[in-house]
């Protein structure tokens, strides 16, 4: 069933190992992971979804480009420094280093735990 969830309503067939990690543990919905999401976590995520979602869409680019805000920049379509303010705006908001692995990969788990419906996975 996770396998399938992950396609969402495209066709297709996904092998079970094609499945990241992070993609089952987020499909999988678990209501106990959703509450151990820190307050702060909760409030920042819960916030952007509520205005226009662009600090998650920031943060997911810079993590797709590898913690690189230069390149988040160029794939977001914005100068460079809007993207570096936008970066400082979330570490303020959540309390996250956002240089240490550990505060973006929580980080990362709330904006999926929070903002993803089950069968909606990105890649």
């Amino acid at each position: 069933a996770i396998a399938r969830d992950v396609l969402g309503a495209d066709p297709g067939v996904v092998a079970l190992p094609m499945i990241s990690t992070i993609d089952y543990l987020v499909l999988r919905e678990d209501p106990t992971a959703r509450r151990l999401v820190r307050p702060a976590l909760r409030q920042f995520v819960e916030e952007d979804l509520a205005r226009d979602c662009v600090m998650i869409e920031t943060m997911l680019a810079y993590v797709a480009c590898d913690l690189n805000a230069k390149l988040a920049a160029e794939r977001l379509h914005v100068h460079v420094n809007t993207a570096y303010h936008r970066l400082e705006r979330i570490a303020e908001r959540t309390g996250c280093d956002l240089r240490r692995f550990a505060d973006v990969e929580e980080l990362i788990f709330a904006i999926r735990l929070l903002t993803e419906p089950r069968g909606v996975a990105r890649a």
